[in-house]
């Protein structure tokens, strides 16, 4: 028997909730209407329509066509904007409960104005002429954001550069003896470097 009472009461909330929130649908108006070009007639899609002041809006479809529904009912300023055309604007819509308000625009075109871009920036050339050799820099900071903890492991990161492991016949008997490390760097020999 509680169970079914339970269901009803459940029941009667939800039919009681469904009222409720219909009462308050009921309680807005809609707001409808065509953006055409005003020298060919023909619809413009993806025209901005808004409520200023509200962060209402929408856009028109390729008809021309745009909705916005849900608006609590008050005298508005409505706008109407897209790139290339002037925009438009009409005060005091009146909205009202449970009316569709027709309201349709015509754009006039205009020319978009832009501003002059001057952009400076050093020119570096992609061929240094005046040099006999290349170079790679590394700077301090950089070394000291790297995860490294020795030279080599800082040189391992440029283009060039080869780590000749210990204990291999890469090193001659002579840079040994010199102490020379085995770095090697574009090719060069230990000596070079």
């Amino acid at each position: 028997m509680t169970a079914r009472m339970s269901l009803k009461g459940t029941l009667g909330a939800l039919a009681l909730a469904m009222l409720f929130a219909a009462s308050a649908e009921a309680q807005t108006g809609r707001l409808t209407g065509i953006v055409t070009d005003a020298q060919t007639g023909e619809p413009l899609s993806g025209v901005q329509i808004f409520l200023e002041g509200t962060g209402i809006g929408t856009l028109t479809a390729e008809n021309g066509r745009y909705f916005l529904l849900n608006i609590q009912p008050g005298t508005y300023t409505v706008g109407a904007q897209l790139i290339g055309y002037s925009q438009a604007r009409r005060e005091n819509v009146l909205i009202a409960v449970d009316i569709a308000r027709q309201l349709s625009f015509e754009l006039q075109t205009q020319a978009v104005g832009l501003e002059e871009i001057i952009v400076e920036a050093e020119q570096v050339p992609l061929i240094e002429t005046r040099a006999t050799g290349t170079k790679d820099i590394i700077t301090v900071q950089e070394i000291q954001n790297l995860p490294i903890t020795t030279i080599n492991e800082a040189l391992a990161l440029r283009s060039g550069f080869l780590d000749v492991p210990a204990n291999t016949e890469v090193l001659s008997q002579a840079e040994e003896e010199r102490g020379l490390s085995p770095v090697r760097i574009r090719g060069g020999r230990g000596g070079e470097t």
